[in-house]
């Protein structure tokens, strides 16, 4: 991904390992990646958004890139559909490292 034209407060373009991508956008009819950095997302977050807005797919994204990253989650799921969903996407290399909880 070109980087020439972004910006930060510090002048400093984040390296892709420091960013957490979750989704592709189009700007100037070219897709790029974008996420939010790793610092960032250690501080709270709040997403909010109509039903089907893609809040949930959001988090899905997020909690993969984590796993596939080779970092540990936390994910706490009252309705169960989105943990079902999670746990079929473990790497078989990691699949020892779950602990599932079912009550």
């Amino acid at each position: 991904m070109p980087t020439h034209h972004l910006q930060t407060k510090n002048g400093l373009v984040p390296e892709e390992e420091d960013v957490c991508l979750f989704a592709k956008t189009n700007y100037r009819q070219q897709l790029h990646k974008f996420g939010i950095k790793t610092d960032d997302r250690r501080r709270h977050m709040y997403v909010i958004g109509k039903t089907g807005m893609g809040k949930t797919t959001l988090m899905e994204n997020m909690v993969l890139s984590d796993i596939y990253n080779g970092h540990g989650i936390g994910l706490v799921d009252p309705h169960g559909d989105f943990a079902e969903k999670i746990i079929n996407f473990i790497p078989p290399h990691r699949i020892n490292d779950v602990v599932y909880f079912n009550p």
